[in-house]
């Protein structure tokens, strides 16, 4: 109920994704991201090969983990803007243990609370940031009633008589500072859809899991440089 809205009449830009890499046109010109691949860093908390930590996050770790069952780590991914010629490196602060809700030996994953998460460009930090998870918001619903063809809302037709809306649950919240710049990332729809604010304002509509596959623009003035650091944070494998 609330993306035709927002993004009709605006032209749907189509990304193709091959081995890691996704192409795709924005501000006339042609733009590449690279994905790495998943990977973590164990975090030593205590004794001589004790991890390099600010106070605040040493902190945030030493509350968040039960010493007994979980330990904390880095969760890394790299990025790359090919055309820009940047190199990005995403830390995620997190603790990983056993699924106690899982029969079988699984791992569970948790990102710390705070704004504990960030960007780099070689040595320079881009982005801070938090997770928040499973956000409901009251206002954006799923019209399970309807069925569309995603462009259109004259394509929209009932597949079933009774109205059945639910709200809508965001995966993942991301919100934080984009080069000292307020944005947010929210993640819905089993990690299909994704909003994408800058400064305060939605700027794109993305759609797409392991990588975007088409996104709507609705601020032109967005730099590519913005747009790209902002995918690579919003469709990193943490995130799916």
């Amino acid at each position: 109920n609330f993306i035709f809205s927002t993004t009709a009449g605006l032209p749907r830009i189509q990304v193709s994704t091959t081995k890691g890499i996704s192409k795709f046109k924005y501000e006339g010109n042609e733009q590449l991201i690279r994905w790495g691949e998943q990977l973590y860093n164990d975090v030593v908390l205590k004794g001589k090969n004790k991890t390099l930590l600010s106070e605040k996050l040493n902190t945030a770790f030493e509350s968040s983990i039960n010493k007994e069952v979980t330990k904390p780590i880095f969760l890394i991914q790299e990025g790359r803007d090919i055309v820009a010629n940047k190199n990005y490196l995403l830390q995620l602060a997190a603790h990983i243990g056993a699924d106690p809700n899982s029969y079988f030996a699984r791992p569970k994953v948790e990102m710390i609370a705070g704004n504990h998460q960030v960007l780099f460009n070689e040595k320079d930090t881009v982005a801070v940031f938090e997770v928040l998870t499973n956000q409901v918001d009251s206002l954006k619903k799923l019209l399970l009633h309807q069925v569309s063809n995603g462009v259109d809302s004259s394509s929209i037709a009932l597949i079933e008589p009774l109205k059945n809306e639910i709200n809508l649950n965001y995966d993942f919240h991301i919100k934080g500072k984009l080069k000292e710049v307020p944005f947010e990332i929210k993640i819905a729809g089993d990690q299909y859809l994704r909003e994408f604010y800058f400064n305060n304002e939605l700027i794109c509509i993305a759609n797409g899991n392991k990588a975007p596959e088409r996104f709507v623009m609705l601020d032109n003035s967005i730099s590519s440089e913005i747009m790209n650091a902002l995918f690579i944070i919003g469709f990193n494998s943490f995130f799916q």
